[in-house]
């Protein structure tokens, strides 16, 4: 598809025009945006104040991604300033440029992630002043993509609107299809995630050719598959409470899980690196058990840990 008639010029004048204290400002909220960043929010949430939240919020995130990039290669909209090839001049200093310029534009994945993990947590919280933040980091997140270049105002604007219209129909309907995911019994559950799971993956590997641009649903279904999996055993066999005790142990038990997490995902990327290349059917294939097996080390093996040290107590 062709390069869509979004607004070029004011683009330009956006890029023309960065001031050099906002640039690491904008770079910042542009690095939360992005999944470790929501790996280190839900990883505190599960295991220092509610497992359910933590949870549904790894699900809401990976299916806010999921569909963005179903989106964007359905749409193939080339990002700002590629067509023309003046973006080594004109993005701002984002991480791994050289992949960045292989993905397409529209909608943001940022603002429309952003819309649905922090709208999500929006309608969680009643204080205002955490309100506020979320709305704020969505509004940053957002707008530090076209201040870098990487997007175009519509996209960010798309992506909130989608983002927002996801996390609605999420919250409206969260209690009725758990209701309804609690009916199976754990043998079916396990079955139907790794079926669903690898069915997609598959399919975007064959449409995309085993590209970059089907890589995202193999990281997505395998960390949905480690967290679906590893929440229903932790339920029966370990049943920790996150609100078990001080601040202290709390910030302990997190730093224990963001180290298991990343260790794991960094571990089996060094391994997988020695392999085979990402883009293969076999690449394809070790992405989706890496990114399972660190879905599911965040929220079984770290708990299983605490409760081995005595860090949290056991629900009764």
């Amino acid at each position: 598809m062709s390069e869509l008639p979004w607004n070029t010029e004011l683009m330009e004048a956006i890029v023309s025009n960065r001031v050099d204290f906002l640039t690491p400002i904008f770079l910042f909220f542009t690095l939360i945006g992005e999944l470790n960043g929501y790996i280190l929010v839900v990883s505190a949430l599960y295991v220092t104040y509610n497992k359910k939240i933590g949870y549904r919020l790894a699900l809401v995130a990976a299916t806010s991604s999921t569909i963005n990039h179903l989106l964007k290669i359905i749409i193939r909209n080339p990002r700002p300033f590629v067509t023309d090839g003046s973006y080594v001049d004109k993005w701002g200093p984002i991480p791994d440029p050289d992949t960045t310029v292989t993905e397409f534009s529209t909608p943001s994945g940022h603002a429309m992630g952003a819309a649905s993990f922090w709208g999500y947590l929006y309608s969680k919280f009643s204080n205002t002043k955490i309100r506020a933040l979320f709305i704020f980091l969505i509004l940053m997140i957002g707008l530090s993509r076209p201040y870098l270049g990487v997007h175009y105002v519509e996209d960010i604007i798309l992506g909130w609107l989608i983002g927002f219209l996801l996390v609605y129909q999420i919250v409206k309907n969260e209690n009725k299809i758990e209701n309804s995911w609690n009916k199976f019994t754990l043998l079916n559950k396990v079955v139907l995630t790794i079926t669903i799971s690898v069915t997609i993956w598959v399919i975007a590997g064959i449409i995309t050719n085993w590209t970059l641009d089907g890589q995202t649903f193999a990281t997505n279904a395998g960390f949905v598959t480690g967290f679906i999996i590893g929440r229903e055993l932790e339920l029966i066999k370990i049943k920790f409470d996150p609100k078990s005790s001080h601040i202290a142990i709390k910030l302990l038990r997190f730093l224990i899980t963001v180290i298991l997490t990343l260790g794991m995902l960094q571990g089996l990327d060094i391994i997988v690196e020695n392999i085979t290349v990402d883009n293969s059917p076999l690449g394809f294939a070790l992405r989706y058990v890496r990114y399972s097996l660190t879905g599911f080390t965040a929220i079984y093996l770290a708990p299983w840990v605490f409760v081995k040290i005595k860090l949290v107590n056991q629900e009764k």
